[in-house]
């Protein structure tokens, strides 16, 4: 079911995969997962980064988010480029928790190491209409995964 801000945003082509990186998924086999054009929550806690500081906020975006074989990318319409690009071999992938209710999905994580030159807690929403599936895979693909709960 689409929303009115998805269709726009799709005309628009906001929150589309960039070629250079679906190339990078198309390379690493079939895709598993790929959305575009999704609603995107994120919360920044005690968030440090140059220039930006923030107690607590919320902001809302519209990106990506798709899974091949081999890696995972994300990224929001206010990224120039994917803030999410990690294989699942990747430790960092360990830092990131991701829950599953209903037609949500959540990556929680600490932005240190996993933003450059950032600290500060990291929530990100997704609506999505596969979350349970997605967070099976990801379990499976060795991800830590909190099934049927929201972060």
């Amino acid at each position: 079911m689409n929303t009115v801000i998805q269709r726009i945003a799709r005309t628009l082509r906001v929150g589309q995969i960039p070629q250079a990186i679906r190339r990078q998924l198309q390379s690493d086999g079939e895709l598993l997962f790929c959305h575009e054009g999704i609603p995107i929550s994120v919360r920044l806690k005690d968030f440090r980064a140059p220039g930006i500081f923030c107690g607590l906020r919320q902001m809302s975006f519209i990106g990506f988010f798709a899974a091949s074989q081999s890696r995972l990318v994300a990224s929001a319409s206010c990224f120039n480029k994917a803030w999410l690009n990690l294989s699942y071999d990747d430790p960092r992938l360990g830092r990131i928790t991701f829950a599953a209710d209903g037609r949500r999905l959540s990556m929680s994580f600490n932005a240190d190491g996993l933003i450059p030159r950032a600290t500060g807690d990291v929530t990100s929403r997704l609506r999505v209409s596969d979350a349970l599936e997605i967070a099976r895979v990801l379990e499976s693909k060795g991800a830590k995964v909190i099934s049927g709960a929201r972060l």
